[in-house]
């Protein structure tokens, strides 16, 4: 038996080909209008994303290893931002440390100061984490930044910052009985000779009785003629490389008192202060909105006691957001330090580690043992509405 296809079905079929191909045509369009829609949706955000309240992070100029470094970011607007953490490390550590930074409404930007203790060569990596009204935060670089930091290249320096001075001070007064030279060469380049190091008092050359170890060199105290005349002397030391050649030199001054000279000296009252304040105004689509900030820092020392103190007030400062306004007094003798009101405490990181404490912290060090501990509130607790 055979199928008998007729004109009508034939015309059926071609119809129905026809509109199957106009179906699978729209349903094709519908698709690629689908597939748009949904690339907009996850492209669009990220560029909005990607347009943060950081324009960019400034490259520090000529940074040093041993010095504190001065990190700025410019933004768009203070306005919207309540506060910046700068996370840094440096390449002995896995873990980031972290320290607030300050808005400056003069130059429309975030500052933080990295510690010199934490600035090492060959680098030191940095991101920042901004806190918003809204309750959002953003950070900079924008994607990853704990894996994906802002690197900044450290330098060793100058020749005359190979030297690190650890003993007498420039322009210390000390007695003959308490004199001792000594140096730190752990910021000099890989091309100095340490053996080689040489080491001057007042142009005569003491190197040979002097110490080298490892990285200090010591004119040892018992070596130290008590007979040195009181006034200024000039300590010396110079480095060389491996084939004899002078790399580097630094000398500085110190004075030589009697006993009874330098004890007065050290029970002198010294004290110094600075204050600053800033009156800015914001018009943003015809809202003016002004910010008021204020600054006094006093530092005074008595004998071995030293003491300073901060006060940071700002009209930012509201019962329904966290602490705008900065505290706190700091007392001190050389192995006891004692902070009241709003401290920096660094401890391990899965504990704190540079983050605000308002209340009590201090310091014990006592040769191999040091204790820290702090009691206090991170966080303010705050009403919801």
């Amino acid at each position: 038996m055979t199928n008998k296809i007729s004109v009508c079905d034939l015309v059926m079929v071609d119809l129905l080909g026809k509109l199957t191909w106009k179906i699978t045509q729209k349903r094709g369009n519908i698709s690629l209008m689908i597939y748009i829609f949904a690339w907009l949706i996850i492209l669009v955000p990220q560029y909005a994303f990607s347009q943060g309240v950081i324009v960019n992070l400034l490259q520090p100029e000529n940074p040093v290893a041993g010095t504190s470094l001065v990190i700025r970011a410019p933004v768009r607007s203070l306005q919207d931002i309540t506060g910046a953490v700068l996370f840094y490390r440096d390449p002995s550590t896995i873990e980031y440390r972290e320290t607030e930074m300050a808005l400056d409404g003069n130059t429309l930007s975030l500052v933080g100061t990295i510690p010199a203790s934490s600035v090492v060569q060959p680098y030191v990596e940095v991101y920042i984490q901004v806190s918003l009204r809204n309750g959002s935060t953003q950070t900079y670089p924008l994607a990853d930044p704990a894996n994906n930091p802002f690197r900044i290249i450290v330098t060793g320096g100058s020749n005359q910052d190979s030297v690190l001075i650890l003993s007498p001070s420039p322009g210390q007064r000390i007695s003959p009985e308490e004199l001792m030279i000594s140096v730190s060469l752990v910021y000099a380049p890989p091309i100095v000779d340490r053996s080689k190091t040489e080491i001057f008092l007042d142009n005569e050359d003491v190197t040979t009785k002097s110490v080298v170890s490892g990285d200090i060199v010591i004119y040892s105290p018992q070596e130290v003629p008590t007979f040195l005349k009181r006034g200024v002397h000039e300590a010396r030391v110079v480095l060389f490389d491996n084939k004899g050649k002078a790399v580097s030199e630094k000398s500085w001054g110190f004075f030589v008192v009697s006993p009874e000279e330098q004890m007065a000296s050290s029970t002198t009252l010294t004290y110094h202060g600075i204050g600053k304040i800033e009156l800015r105004n914001e018009s943003i689509s015809g809202v003016s909105t002004w910010y008021n900030r204020g600054d006094i820092n006093l530092e005074g020392s008595y004998g071995i006691l030293t003491a300073s103190s901060l006060v940071h007030l700002s009209s930012e400062e509201k019962s329904y957001r966290q602490p705008q306004d900065r505290f706190g007094v700091t007392i001190g003798i050389p192995w006891i330090k004692l902070n009241l009101g709003d401290s920096y405490p660094f401890f391990n990181s899965l504990v704190m580690n540079g983050q605000r404490v308002r209340g009590i912290s201090g310091r014990i060090s006592a040769g191999f043992l040091t204790i820290d501990a702090a009691y206090g509130q991170t966080i303010r607790g705050i009403n919801g509405t």
